[in-house]
């Protein structure tokens, strides 16, 4: 041994070191496919493992060209020439390769081809170490597929839907701009905000609005419609879905909320609703007094009632019964609510006092109105005028009560200006009046013979005056102002959509008066006619 521990090796250590040597490879044979070849590319051994993964024999192999297990346009093409150039030049090589079976399928191949130097330095063979990762690649190119088509979905579903997303603590943290234009902000105002800006502020301070996060920070998923509250105070409803987030971890990192603005159906079947329960009122006896807590439902249930009573005096001269509003009167109660009574009484007379009797009875229905009004004042109830009554809502409302009497002859426009997007109003009445005007235009359109939506025009458009007063115009090519009036066209084409068309006629006048406001029709420049509808703006 030399000073610095060196020592030639002696034939057994030779000997050993081959046999590790040997042991190593055979026992990465064992594990890979193994293939090899001339510096041409010539096949001149191949391990068990290689043949399986390709498909076959041995003696199918040995003396071809490496080109039998690649693609003809690969085959013919300058990169694999520069390919087997580089190893002929002594050039390692590595990287994943498609390869063909002996069927002609595809295989994914992890390899290395590995230039081995005889004794002059040139290259003597090239040997190749493989494995098969086809079902790996698969696998990925699956995964690729399911993520483009995942992408595509929630690109859609963002499109129809509002989406917002919260951090674990409800700091919103992105939102699409359908969620943003359902709640009237812009995404600066929100990004960074508590989710709470959106509710009241006894939900965001009740225990049920704690534990409603605690469930989602816990991985919860939560769905359901809820109540909000836009950016103006305006109430919502929203069919929405709360989705936890996890990461790696398994902890929720966001909740993605998606949602629909279900305010207009909700509002529809709140109207609905009340309806019923007015027209249920409607159908009580004679001489019996009608009781409800708030003044503008007792218009409307005396007005049902006494209306449906003057039809039938109308139509049945044999009748021996008639009735007559006596008395609308306020009452205190102890406690210091105040409501008012409809006092309805029924007395005998001849047929001509009946008929004039009716007429009295239809003066009266129209004085309830006044009274009530009358009466909140005096009380201090404002609760039927609201400032924030949104014009284009009400206008959508009333396009889709009134669909039957449209759809066959018009496909409606709504356009509201930017300066008239509010107005200080009775939201039930100026639904009604605006209702009354489109089943106008649309009878209008049927007796002049339009048959065709794309025919027939119903155009709804909104201004403010100097004077903020606020014009609600209807117009369209049906018959000109001249050809329809109030009692024909305008209000007996609304039969269908309630059952009374002579009541929602009376009821037009008794909305107008609530409203303030002042009804014309006038010809269309373009044929047809227009209603307008202007009403005061005390918010303006």
């Amino acid at each position: 041994m030399n000073p610095c521990g060196d020592r030639r090796l002696g034939s057994e250590d030779t000997r050993t070191v081959m046999q590790m040597l040997t042991a190593r490879l055979e026992a990465i044979d064992r594990s890979q496919g193994r293939i090899e070849f001339t510096p041409d590319g010539i096949i001149i051994d191949v391990n068990d493992n290689y043949l399986d993964a390709m498909g076959y024999h041995r003696d199918e192999v040995l003396g071809r060209h490496h080109r039998c297990f690649v693609e003809s346009a690969y085959r013919e093409s300058d990169a694999y020439a520069e390919f087997w150039q580089s190893l002929r030049e002594g050039e390692y090589q590595r990287g994943e390769f498609v390869r063909l079976t002996k069927d002609g399928y595809r295989r994914w191949i992890q390899a290395n081809y590995n230039p081995i130097f005889d004794n002059d330095g040139q290259v003597w063979r090239i040997v190749k170490y493989a494995i098969d990762i086809t079902a790996q690649k698969q696998a990925e190119q699956i995964a690729a597929r399911a993520a483009v088509a995942l992408d595509a979905q929630l690109t859609a579903i963002d499109r129809s839907h509002g989406r917002i997303e919260f951090n674990p603590d409800g700091v919103i943290i992105d939102v699409n701009d359908n969620y943003l234009h359902t709640m009237g902000y812009l995404r600066h105002e929100v990004l960074g905000q508590l989710h709470s800006i959106f509710v009241s502020q006894d939900e965001s301070d009740s225990d049920q609005y704690e534990q409603f996060w605690q469930k989602l920070r816990s991985g919860q998923y939560q769905a359901g419609e809820f109540e909000r509250y836009g950016k103006h105070g305006e109430r919502k409803w929203i069919q929405g879905t709360y989705n936890p987030v996890k990461g790696e971890s398994g902890e929720v990192e966001k909740i993605v909320k998606y949602a629909t603005d279900i305010t207009a159906e909700k509002q529809l079947l709140a109207a609905f609703a009340e309806r019923q329960r007015l027209e249920s009122l409607g159908g009580l006896a004679e001489g019996v007094a009608h009781e409800i807590g708030s003044p503008l439902q007792i218009a409307l249930s005396c007005l049902e009632y006494m209306n449906q009573a003057h039809r039938r005096v109308q139509i049945s001269r044999k009748a021996k019964q008639q009735l007559q509003v006596t008395n609308v009167v306020g009452r205190e109660h102890s406690d210091g609510h105040r409501d008012a009574v409809c006092v309805v009484e029924a007395e005998s007379l001849d047929i001509e006092g009946m008929l004039s009797a009716g007429e009295d009875a239809l003066e009266a229905v129209r004085s309830i109105d006044k009274i009530v009004w009358a009466m909140k004042s005096a009380t201090g109830d404002n609760s039927a005028n609201t400032c924030d009554v949104k014009l284009k809502e009400v206008i959508n409302d009333a396009l889709t009560l009134t669909r039957s009497k449209w759809k066959e002859v018009s496909s409606p426009k709504v356009e509201v200006s930017s300066d008239a997007q509010y107005v200080c109003a009775s939201r039930s009445h100026l639904f009604r009046v605006v209702s009354q005007m489109i089943c106008a235009s649309a009878e209008s359109l049927k007796q002049v013979g339009t048959s065709s939506p794309d025919e027939g025009i119903i155009e709804v458009h909104t201004r403010q005056l100097e004077d903020n007063t606020i014009e609600i115009m209807v117009a369209d090519n049906g018959l000109s102002a001249d050809d329809r009036s109030r009692g024909s066209a305008t209000y007996e084409s609304i039969a269908e959509v309630d059952a009374d068309s002579e009541q929602l006629a009376v009821l037009d006048e008794i909305a107008l008066t609530s409203l303030g406001a002042e009804w014309s029709i006038n010809d269309n420049p373009t044929g047809g006619a227009i209603a307008i509808l202007a009403i005061p703006n005390e918010a303006g």
